[in-house]
């Protein structure tokens, strides 16, 4: 009996550990399915400010990547500079935009999209 019940405890304590599992590097509080603090300086408790967050890349549960940030609202979310050295591809047969969001309300840089009236192409 006594096996038997180490082992239901091992298991509850194992799966319930699985469905809340978070993985800090370089920071002892996680605060997204991957987090990594970049510069060590995160609190051992709690939420980074944003200056701490400013140098942490952080995966969600929901598979979005932040830079400079643990709460991306985009699959991809940089907050900084990006730095292409190389080909930037663009999927010109689905559609989109590409926004200067600085101020409100944000402004159209490009818009692309397979609809008859830009037929696929970028158009600015």
């Amino acid at each position: 009996m006594k096996k038997s019940s180490r082992l239901v405890m091992f298991l509850t304590v194992f799966t319930v550990s699985k469905l809340f599992a978070q993985v800090g590097i370089a920071n002892a509080s996680p605060q997204a399915t991957l987090h990594v603090d970049g510069a060590k300086d995160n609190p051992n408790k709690g939420a980074p400010n944003a200056t701490q967050e400013s140098n942490d890349v952080a995966v969600t549960s929901t598979g979005r990547l932040g830079v400079g940030t643990i709460t991306p609202k985009e699959k991809t979310d940089v907050r900084g500079a990006i730095s292409f050295n190389g080909q930037a591809v663009i999927d010109k047969m689905g559609s989109g935009t590409i926004d200067y969001a600085s101020f409100s309300p944000q402004a159209r840089i490009i818009s692309w999209g397979a609809d008859t009236s830009t037929n696929g192409i970028i158009s600015f």
